[in-house]
């Protein structure tokens, strides 16, 4: 299944799992753009009969100033004659009767204005005069505003006698509606961010199953290479003891056989049986490892020294291709706590793993050193080597760097053994490698104390 294939049946699932909030979510969405609608509709509307309101209040007041202006009872007496008519409307800030003289001066204002008085009118004022149109203007008072209406005032001839200077607030309006909005806003972030975690845990789980699947493509690929590998190493040995033992079963099919012949046949025969009984016990130990059963150990004191230049000396004699430098301390007489042929495999894999990727007259060098600790030893050669990544999985079951039936032979088995051999041994294995240059493989091994079989 592929990833967008996982992803789509995801988003699937999440909507068939979710879809009772998600209706929810779309019945939010929809109140609450409903809601913001009707607040700046309802603000509109306010605003609109705020304004109608202020002027039809200047009208009002107009006609009680003619009406005033008739009973000669002077500006002081128009002024409360508008005053008295508004008292009621606790909205007014500001309301004053102006009157010019023929110079343009202020003859008459509000008594909080009397400063004005023979003063230059304002250019604003002089304005409305000439033109004889209402100006409005908006003006901040405490924080919810307010309208600055300068209205003319005509007599009945049409003549402009004055000016309302009438200055309004527009109180405090009610929070109620914006509250509403912005709690309608906020569980809809709500559920935005309760969706967006829901679907980051889903992907997270389509991560998690992609790596799991990635892993398990990647076992079974090794699986196949490893009984496609199996299969070749395998059949090598077992076709040459069919051979050599149809050979001994039927001399006459090469004219028979002497003593001599059949001394070689046989060791033929025993030396591949002894190399299927290597590749059989190499299984029993990873079955071992896989199933959490320690590798069994029979620890004697042994020289490390002595076994190692055994080994060699075998390596010598039957790979006269490659050259060997054997380097062992001085200070061998020391005595280490091993399982002898647990350490001749672990020998035996180093040593052939740098004969099969040395080339031909290869050097391959082994140090072997008594340390503080324990015992070291260094298998180093000058072959193919490695690259980092091919290091990091070289300990990994059934790991060859080139997995086909042409490769250089082995299970991928050796390293992945060996390490848990070592590590049964409380000791520790380092590989440094360089492609194109070779390959060094330290192992370090405790002193040990003497402990029962397994």
């Amino acid at each position: 299944m592929t990833v967008a294939k996982m992803k789509n049946q995801t988003l699937t699932r999440f909507f068939s799992l979710h879809w009772q909030w998600i209706f929810l979510f779309a019945i939010l969405i929809v109140f609450s753009c409903f809601a913001v609608w009707s607040v700046f509709s309802m603000k509109q509307k306010a605003e609109e009969s705020f304004r109608l309101e202020a002027l039809t209040n200047c009208k009002v007041l107009e006609v009680a100033i003619a009406d005033t202006i008739s009973l000669h009872v002077g500006y002081e007496g128009i002024q409360n004659r508008i005053e008295t008519l508004v008292e009621k409307d606790h909205r007014i800030v500001r309301l004053s009767f102006i009157a010019l003289a023929p110079d343009n001066t202020y003859r008459h204002v509000a008594s909080s204005l009397k400063a004005r008085i023979g003063t230059a009118a304002h250019e604003e004022d002089l304005d409305v005069i000439e033109s004889g149109v209402v100006v409005i203007l908006e003006e901040d008072y405490k924080d919810v505003g307010a309208l600055d209406i300068t209205y003319p005032v005509h007599d009945p001839t049409g003549k402009i006698l004055g000016l309302i200077g009438y200055t309004v607030s527009r109180g405090k309006t009610s929070k109620e509606p914006t509250i509403l909005v912005a709690a309608s806003l906020i569980v809809i972030l709500s559920l935005i961010l309760y969706f967006i975690y829901v679907l980051r845990l889903s992907f997270k789980k389509i991560g998690k199953q992609e790596e799991i699947e990635r892993v398990l493509r990647d076992s079974d690929r090794m699986k196949t290479q490893f009984i496609s590998t199996a299969a070749h190493e395998l059949r090598t040995p077992l076709s040459s003891v069919l051979g050599y033992a149809e050979l001994l079963l039927h001399p006459e099919t090469i004219g028979g056989i002497d003593a001599n012949q059949q001394r070689e046949f046989l060791d033929e025969i025993y030396g591949k049986a002894e190399a299927l009984c290597k590749i059989v016990d190499d299984l029993l130990d990873v079955s071992r490892v896989e199933s959490g059963v320690s590798i069994p150990l029979e620890k004697k004191q042994y020289d490390l020294g002595e076994i190692i230049r055994k080994e060699v000396g075998h390596f010598r004699v039957h790979t006269s291709k490659r050259q060997f430098e054997l380097t062992l301390s001085e200070n061998q007489g020391a005595l280490i706590w091993v399982d002898r042929n647990k350490l001749v495999q672990i020998l035996e894999n180093l040593i052939s793993n740098a004969v099969k990727f040395s080339p031909a007259g290869g050097l391959i060098r082994i140090n072997g050193t008594v340390t503080d600790s324990g015992y070291r030893l260094v298998v180093a050669d000058e072959g193919i080597g490695m690259t980092p990544e091919q290091v990091e999985r070289m300990f990994d079951k059934f790991y060859r760097a080139d997995h086909t039936n042409t490769a250089i032979d082995g299970l991928g088995l050796g390293m992945h053994i060996i390490h848990h051999i070592i590590k049964a041994h409380e000791g520790d294995i380092r590989v440094a490698s360089n492609l194109g240059k070779g390959t060094v493989v330290t192992v370090d091994l405790p002193f040990g104390e003497p402990s029962s079989p397994v």
